[in-house]
């Protein structure tokens, strides 16, 4: 039973060792299977193996046995006989005198035989000296004389050695002469052994030439010997002490033939590695032949081997031995891609034949080659193809880009004239290159891997190449005076070159799609068809940018179309003269399929824009001269495109305008039938744009388009009550036609890019008012451009004594608060949860130690930095809340709900009257993170919703968070694996907070993967507190490491650390370089400019890998490292695992929040929050406070929660209404606490020409006046669209954008009868 539990307990520590971090779960559960699985087969075979031995070995004991008791029972025999004939000899007379002359004649043909032997030692010595001269010189020959020899030789040996025995009691004269006389029989003696020892290194060349037979000799001589030493061990244990002298030595023959063979061995697979160590291309042949050779060790020798020799199982172990060796060497050093490739091709070709062919198992092959690391190999394969291939990638871009915004000339023609760029077949060269080199060595994953990283480099070179054309087109757009010409020709040669990489793509599709094996084919091809669809993309924006351009000179003759210039002047003629000198051009130098598609979406552009010309400011239809001015216009339209596509098409196509053109020129009851006729074949056009159309005639009067207008809206309505699902045409929403669109191309659309530090975006706070209590979210400070430089946000003493409460998200938040808390206006309180103080305290020390620089963002003056005792001081004013803990303040209670970013990280969920707010701070959706993960449940219950989404986190993690977290942590994984392998050390750049402790977790599961025991040091200040305390946080942890805390164990994998003294906390950076380390994490808050320079020299040329792991400060890090001119290399690998964009726009998708929700920055994509209904979506920017930043809410009419008092409710007569339930009749004044959203300070009213603006910043607001004038003022909802909507009325039309309501009025009087509505509205629907 003890052992049992010793058993479980040594495996379950086994199991801590190796999965140390909880992706270790998913990541090395399968593999740590297979490992074991395989060493368990390994043992057993082991086991296997040795049981035979051990049972030959007790079958040879009990025949040895056996033959001792049969020499046992003759030596019986022997001296029962010898015992009669002493007495029988006792009878004979004159018996010792007979003995002793048979003793002198014995001793004396003794002599005369020694005699002769010393007479012809000479002479023998030197046949054999002549013979073992002869045959040495051959070792791999086939040894005729190796017997002979041999017999010879042990006849020396015994001659030597009795002699030597017999003289132990001369003269020492004699002894010394003797031993000079044998001198020469022992100089032969070495001479022989070495030579049969070269012939024992040569067994395996022997057996190639097919000379068996000098093999056998030597085993023959070696099993020989090996008797003579059991004998020698026989004698010597059972001989007197005075005949030990004489005894011969052991010689263990057998034991020096296996150490040559092993020697031999060892210097075949070192002197291959040594031949092959810079060029690895030719070792997979080297080992072929060895296992050729252990082939022929198996047919031919095994079966001429004693068995007890296992001489295939020898061979086999020692061969893989040496090559596990050389392994380990070719791993020590520097590999190329190429070289790993081969490596991982050998390995498996090595195992894979010697089942095949040897029917010996991996199991059997102990130790493993590569010691389980093909993962790491194969992830520092793609790691180096990815920087081969990014440094291609930059080179290329370097000298196309200067070419492409340069533009000094025009661009290159191919044979057919069509301009072109080189970067499409250098590209395609450099994905085959790879291709090329990894198909002979994989089918499967390890392609599968290469063709993913050829396809996020075919990515980064088309967002590159579009990230250079918005920049050109930009300042296209802006007139710059840096604008070099020829751009329109350079966007049509890189338009080629992309849709020449489509075909290439369609090539490498097909090449795949035979290469690759089944499982990873799909795969692959689909990769290939994204990166197609990528450069598709990117051709389509090329042609969009024409388009744009083209467009962008018609403009100045659009805009004045229908006013009155357009009377006077042949304006189309002028537009289409600028269509056609752009298709002349483009359809000499652009691609046939590219120029087509040019041609259609410019016609279909321009159409939507004549359209829109038709709402042109000043614009009349004098009739009837307008008409027959706009069939010409729409003649030459026609003309001109139906040069490039067919007529009847062309025609179809401008049908909309001939239809526009009746309509307008029709006369009394005939405007009706044309205005049908119209609204039939475009069944979505709104009924404003023909308002319009009917208003810019000069033929018609008021009363004549009332009456027009409301038959048409008669037949609309009961058209769209029969027929609800009509089609759609080019007045839609995507087309903005009829919608007051401004006529202009379409703007380019930016990728997002990375924004670090950039004014106040990364310092939102908000202020919430509900009722009489003012609640302030998060103190935190913006930093600017430069390293510890911050601008502070001032607050007057009327902001700072309105605040009632301020609550702290996380330990990022804290460093503005005490300018609030320590001025003697603030009297509120203050929550955070236990870590967050924690943090938030270090944070502050650190900030104030670092000396920072801060200015005012009011007036740009400088300010002086609290002192400590303000920290202190305000520390103190923090009341704890644990997570998940309620704290009710009467008519407004919060939640802390954990955010999953870090320890004490939370989100707020606010109750005030029944409705739940809930702030969304920094948050994290990734699973097992070491902070307590981000819950849903209680987060769906919120009515409203406000956010600070960062523009700087929206480009960091563009893609989704938890796998960017991932693969930055795979790349920084790889890094330190390589530099501690190669002897390098690695700083890492951090601070001690939120994932610095995901980071030392993963340096750990680096250090247990590797068999490394290095010792990892922190350099910080606020660190060494931060390691010592966090290990208690357990509340605020994951489950299954607060579990861990109960349990007297370490949640976190530095405690262990600590406690082991791996993890060595430092508080100055001079005192670690005296160690030594190998790896550091340095708190780069704590360095000045010359410290950094003095960090980056730090082991300096090429010996150390500097990874920055935090997403601030980018910018001046990198500058830092620029001017120490450091060769050691700084990479930006940012863990950073905040929530991204799409992954917010999911959690409101999920909390469907009905009050809305609000931003702090326009999100980079807008159609992600399609799902938030319209007017519950709006955008703030708050800034420092006041009354423009205070955030107002509709609360709800129907339900509020009333605080009554303990007489009252004493007083109170209960009435039961059944199922158990009373209920008493209270009467009191209700207070909803704050005046209508409508007339504060958040709404700006502008008139202007018969319209009305209203900015509105409340959420809410929208949607219930649009409600309303549906309902109230019978209005009909023309036109809705993401960004808003319009409501036509009987009094004119509302226009509903984000944050603005319009009236636009038939006359400017109704106005303030729409502005009184409004406000009646509001007050009836309680919008606070």
């Amino acid at each position: 039973m003890f052992i049992e539990e010793e058993a479980r307990a040594g495996g379950v520590a086994r199991i801590q060792e190796l999965l140390t971090h909880p992706d270790d779960l998913v990541n090395k559960l399968a593999q740590l299977k297979r490992k074991f699985a395989k060493e368990s087969a390994a043992v057993d075979a082991q086991v296997k193996t040795l049981m035979e031995q051990v049972l030959s070995d007790q079958s040879l004991g009990l025949a040895t046995l056996s033959k001792a008791q049969e020499t046992t029972r003759r030596v019986k025999q022997a001296l029962v006989s010898i015992d009669g004939s002493w007495d029988k000899g006792n009878n004979i007379k004159n018996y010792k005198e007979i003995k002793k002359i048979s003793r002198t004649h014995q001793n004396f043909v003794a002599t005369k035989e020694l005699v002769e032997q010393f007479l012809q030692l000479n002479a023998q010595v030197g046949k054999i000296q002549n013979l073992l001269t002869q045959d040495a010189s051959n070792p791999t020959g086939p040894a005729d004389n190796l017997l002979f020899l041999h017999y010879q030789i042990q006849n020396l040996e015994i001659l030597r050695n009795s002699t030597l025995s017999k003289s132990k009691k001369s003269p020492p004269e004699v002894i010394e002469i003797l031993n000079q006389y044998f001198k020469q029989v022992d100089s032969v003696i070495v001479a022989f052994e070495s030579y049969i020892w070269d012939v024992g290194r040569s067994t395996i060349a022997l057996a190639r030439t097919g000379h068996f037979a000098a093999i056998l000799r030597l085993i023959k001589i070696v099993e020989t010997e090996e008797k003579a030493d059991e004998l020698a061990a026989m004698a010597e244990a059972t001989a007197p002490a005075e005949q030990l002298e004489a005894a011969r030595p052991i010689k263990s023959y057998r034991i020096k033939y296996f150490d040559v063979l092993r020697e031999s061995i060892n210097g075949t697979v070192q002197d291959m590695y040594e031949i092959q160590k810079h060029d690895f291309a030719e070792l997979p042949s080297r080992i072929e032949s060895m296992i050729e050779d252990l082939i022929l060790v198996n047919d031919e020798l095994a079966s001429r081997f004693p068995k007890k020799y296992n001489i295939f199982q020898f061979f086999v172990l020692e061969y893989h031995r040496s090559i596990y060796e050389m392994v380990n060497n070719i791993i020590a050093g520097k590999m190329e891609a190429g070289s790993i490739l081969i490596l991982l091709t050998l390995v498996r070709d090595y195992y894979s034949q010697m089942s095949l062919r040897l029917e010996v198992g991996e199991e059997l092959l102990e130790p493993r080659l590569l010691d389980d690391r093909e993962d790491d190999l194969i992830l520092q394969y793609i790691g180096l193809v990815r920087d081969k291939l990014t440094e291609w990638l930059n080179n290329l871009l370097n000298t196309e880009t200067k070419d492409f915004l340069e533009r000094n000339g025009p661009p290159e023609s191919d044979g057919s004239g069509k301009y072109l760029l080189s970067g499409s077949v250098i590209v395609f060269q450099m994905f085959n290159q790879q291709i090329d080199v990894v198909c002979g060595s994989s089918r499967g994953a390890l392609m599968y891997d290469v063709v993913v990283e050829c396809c996020n480099v075919l990515e980064e070179f088309q967002q590159a190449w579009t990230k250079i054309l918005d920049f050109e087109f930009d300042k296209f757009l802006e007139k710059a005076s840096d604008l070099s010409e020829g751009l329109p020709d350079y966007i049509v040669a890189l338009a080629n070159d992309f849709m020449k990489c489509t075909e290439f793509s369609e090539l490498m599709i097909t090449r795949i799609e035979g290469a690759m094996d089944e499982p990873f084919k799909l795969q692959a091809v689909e990769s290939l068809k994204t990166s197609l669809d990528g450069f598709m993309r990117v051709v389509k924006r090329c042609y969009g940018v024409l388009i744009d351009i083209t467009l962008k000179d018609c403009l100045p003759a659009l805009v004045r179309f229908y006013c009155t210039e357009w009377y006077d002047l042949d304006l189309m003629r002028l537009v289409i003269g600028t269509f056609e000198d752009y298709f002349t051009d483009f359809q000499e130098k652009m691609q046939d399929y590219i120029f087509t598609k040019y041609v259609n979406e410019c016609q279909d552009r321009f159409i939507l824009l004549y359209v829109e010309a038709l709402r042109n400011k000043g614009g009349k239809f004098k009739l009837p001269l307008a008409a027959e001015k706009m069939r010409a216009d729409l003649g030459l339209a026609v003309d001109f495109f139906s040069r490039y596509k067919a007529e009847k098409r062309v025609k179809a196509s401008f049908d909309v305008m001939s239809k526009i053109i009746a309509f307008v020129e029709s006369s009394g009851s005939l405007i009706f039938l044309d205005f049908y006729t119209f609204w039939k074949a475009y069944p979505d056009v709104p009924m404003t744009f023909v308002e319009e159309m009917l208003y810019k005639r000069d033929d018609l009067d008021r009363a004549q388009i009332r009456e027009v207008l409301e038959q048409a809206k008669q037949k609309v309505a009961e058209e769209r009550e029969a027929n609800p699902d009509l089609p759609t045409t080019l007045f839609s929403n995507d087309s903005h036609v009829g919608t007051n669109a401004a006529i202009q191309p379409q703007p380019p659309k930016l990728n997002s890019h990375i924004q670090r530090n950039v004014g106040n975006a990364n310092a939102v706070h908000w202020l919430l008012k509900l009722g009489t209590a003012t609640i302030l979210f998060d103190c935190p400070l913006a930093q600017l451009g430069e390293l510890n430089a911050y601008e502070l946000n001032e607050w007057t003493d009327a902001d700072i004594a309105a605040i009632d409460i301020i609550l702290l998200s996380n330990h990022a938040s804290f460093l503005a608060l005490p300018w609030i808390t320590e001025h003697d206006k603030f009297k509120g309180v203050i929550y955070a949860s236990d870590p967050a103080v924690l943090f938030g305290k270090l944070r502050m020390e650190q900030f104030v130690r670092s000396l920072p620089k801060i200015r005012n963002n009011s007036d740009g003056s400088m300010r002086r930095c609290y002192p400590l005792r303000d920290v202190h001081s305000c520390i103190s004013k923090i009341q704890r809340v644990r997570c998940n803990e309620i704290i009710d303040l009467g008519h407004v209670s919060f939640t802390a709900l954990s955010s999953g970013y870090a320890l004490g990280s939370a989100n707020w969920m606010i109750t005030y009257h029944f409705q739940k707010i809930l702030y969304l701070s920094t948050g994290c959706l990734i699973p097992n993170k070491h902070a307590a993960a981000l819950e849903f449940p209680p987060h769906l219950a919120a009515d409203f919703v406000f956010t600070s989404n960062h523009p700087t986190l929206n480009s960091l993690n563009a893609s989704d968070a938890p796998n960017n977290f991932q693969r930055q942590a795979k790349i920084i994984y790889t890094q330190l694996a390589r530099s501690l392998e190669t002897g390098g050390a690695v700083a890492f750049l951090s601070k001690p907070f939120g994932s610095f402790f995901d980071l030392l977790e993963l340096v750990e599961h680096v250090f247990a993967s590797r068999g490394v025991t290095a010792t990892v040091h922190v350099v910080s200040g606020a660190a060494l507190e931060a390691l010592k305390v966090c290990n208690v946080l357990g509340e605020w942890m994951n489950q299954e490491r607060k579990d861990t805390v109960f349990q007297s164990k370490f949640p976190l994998g530095h405690g262990a650390m600590m406690e082991s003294k791996r993890l060595i906390p430092h508080a100055s950076m001079h005192t670690v370089f005296k160690e030594s380390p190998q790896v550091i994490i340095m708190d780069y808050a704590d360095l000045d400019s010359d410290s950094f320079a003095a960090f980056f020299k730090w082991r300096n040329g090429g010996r150390c890998t500097y990874i920055l792991t935090d997403s601030d400060s980018v910018d001046q890090i990198h500058a830092f490292h620029a001017r120490s001119k450091s060769d050691n290399p700084l990479v930006y690998c940012p863990l950073d695992s905040r929530a991204s964009e799409p992954e917010l726009a999911h959690m409101l998708q999920r909390i469907e929040p009905r009050l809305g929700v609000a931003l702090s920055h326009p999100p980079s994509q807008f159609a992600l929050f399609n799902s938030i209904p319209l007017g519950r979506l709006c955008v703030l920017a708050p800034s420092k406070g006041g009354e423009d930043n205070v955030l107002k809410l509709p609360v709800d009419s129907e339900r509020h929660a009333a605080l009554i008092s303990r007489s009252v409710a004493v007083k109170s007569e209960f009435v039961q209404i059944g199922n158990g339930i009373e209920c008493a009749a209270v009467s009191g004044m209700l207070d909803l606490g704050y005046t209508s959203v409508l007339r504060n300070a958040n709404v700006h009213e502008m008139r202007k020409h018969g319209s009305m603006h209203v900015r509105v910043f409340s959420v809410g607001v929208l949607q219930r006046v649009a409600d309303a004038a549906v309902k109230q003022l019978k209005g009909v909802v023309e036109n809705i669209s993401p960004t808003g909507m319009v409501v036509n009325v009987d009094l004119g039309k509302i226009i509903f954008e984000q944050h603005r309501i319009t009236f636009e009025a038939v006359d400017e009087t109704i106005l303030d009868d729409l502005w009184n509505w409004m406000l009646t509205v509001a007050e009836e629907n309680s919008m606070l």
